[in-house]
């Protein structure tokens, strides 16, 4: 893919995985051990735990990231800033602005639970989707394994809203050395199998689809979520890898709990009368 036509495409799929987000670090060897069911159950426990707390300090925060995407061939460094009120039923709205590595705004993000709108400032075009899944196909033309919202829950501890969202404790199938638990996700968001350390924290996440996306997740250094009452840690950094040589890399640089809700006009986007407005379908079939 030429590099014009990657950036004419990229604040499309920025936009989106913007939140999302992700870094890289290698797997290494697993050892496994007999398999410790009690350690598996206190795991589940654990992250549980970790996912009720995330409920109870939800509310309006802004995240900075910055965000590499890697091609086959070609390569860019991205900045965004997110910001929401954190509603429960999925943080939406959210607001998301990207900018260029020279730190000017290329693209503005509006997503709601049915509605994705962005607008390009290079192209002076709207982009409008009535699917915020669908909307994840741009650049690399198909689809990630989460939209922005589910990325939201993501970043601010609501593990396993993001991976089950309800249904029965999955299977454990291995317990590792360095006493790791590994279940797999028959039900809810993520089919696959996901690997969390004894306090609950995801590591890795791989999807049972063939030639599918896996993500891992680094906590050094984490990110807190300011609140009240106790801090809720987040990934500092997430790493989506696919098999056909895309990777993603999403850098959280502070992720801020606010005292005070966003207004309405705040979270609202505003797309200039002389701006182009079309269906994010017909975008990508054309340049398909």
């Amino acid at each position: 893919m030429p590099m014009k036509s990657f950036y004419k495409h990229l604040s499309l799929l920025a936009g989106i995985v913007s939140l999302l987000i992700l870094g890289g670090c290698p797997s290494g060897v697993v050892q496994y051990t007999d398999l410790d069911e009690e350690l598996g159950r206190a795991s589940w426990n654990e992250i549980e735990n970790l996912n009720a707390r995330a409920k109870l300090n939800a509310g309006p925060y802004n995240s900075s990231l910055t965000m590499r995407i890697n091609l086959p061939q070609e390569s860019a460094l991205l900045g965004a800033y997110i910001w929401s009120n954190g509603a429960l039923s999925g943080h939406h709205p959210l607001r998301l602005d990207l900018q260029s590595s020279v730190g000017t705004t290329v693209a503005k993000i509006r997503e709601d639970q049915e509605y994705f709108l962005l607008y390009d400032l290079r192209n002076n075009r709207a982009i409008v989707s009535s699917d915020p899944q669908e909307a994840l196909r741009a650049t690399i033309n198909f689809p990630l394994p989460m939209s922005l919202g589910e990325l939201a829950l993501l970043l601010s501890g609501r593990y396993t809203d993001f991976f089950m969202d309800g249904g029965p404790e999955p299977s454990l199938l291995n317990t590792t050395v360095n006493r790791q638990s590994i279940f797999r996700l028959t039900q809810g968001r993520r089919y696959g199998y996901l690997t969390i350390d004894a306090q609950g924290y995801p590591q890795k996440w791989q999807s049972t689809e063939p030639e599918s996306w896996i993500m891992e997740l680094e906590y050094q250094n984490p990110v807190t979520l300011v609140a009240n009452t106790s801090p809720l840690p987040g990934p500092r950094r997430i790493t989506l890898e696919h098999p056909k040589g895309i990777s993603i890399t999403l850098q959280v640089k502070s992720l801020k709990k606010l005292p005070q809700p966003f207004m309405e006009t705040q979270l609202n986007l505003l797309i200039p009368p002389s701006a182009s407005t079309r269906e994010l379908k017909s975008v990508l079939s054309q340049e398909q």
